[in-house]
């Protein structure tokens, strides 16, 4: 496992429990905008220099598979600028609706990847899998600040 999702767990929890919503979304804010900058600078590099660096790694063979390795380098950088997302959902108990994520984007990217295969090859299937890893973050991402914003009001109202 990861030992920044397995770090940032226990904190997030502490911080919900403890009904610090302002404090919670300002950190995953700055944990994330400072994760975007090497992030970014390094999908800018993969964007131009792809398939350079599938040619250096694996040989001139392989060099089309570039194309594919920027999505998957694209997923990678949002994965590690997002690594919270799946904390945070736990540390609210949101379990079920991780499980519903989960089967929704799964059957969606099985489709996209059935779609695009045939149009794409390879880099179809990468299409497909950043797509479906992508609307999981998404969904994840949305409803815990959904649900943070209407814990927070609901703190805010009770205390007038």
């Amino acid at each position: 496992t990861d030992p920044l999702t397995q770090s940032i767990y226990p904190q997030l929890s502490k911080l919900l429990a403890e009904k610090r919503f302002r404090e919670v979304k300002k950190m995953l804010i700055r944990v994330s905008t400072i994760a975007m900058i090497p992030g970014f600078v390094f999908m800018v590099l993969t964007f131009f220099f792809d398939q350079w660096l599938v040619e250096l790694i694996y040989g001139k063979a392989y060099a089309p598979a570039g194309d594919s390795f920027f999505y998957f380098v694209i997923g990678a950088v949002f994965g590690a600028v997002t690594f919270w997302t799946l904390p945070l959902v736990q540390s609210m108990g949101l379990v079920r609706m991780r499980l519903k994520a989960y089967v929704v984007t799964i059957v969606g990217g099985s489709l996209l990847a059935w779609w695009w295969i045939p149009l794409f090859q390879s880099k179809g299937m990468a299409m497909a899998l950043l797509v479906t890893n992508l609307t999981n973050m998404i969904i994840f991402i949305a409803v815990a600040f959904k649900r943070i914003n209407k814990q927070e009001l609901i703190a805010a109202n009770s205390h007038d």
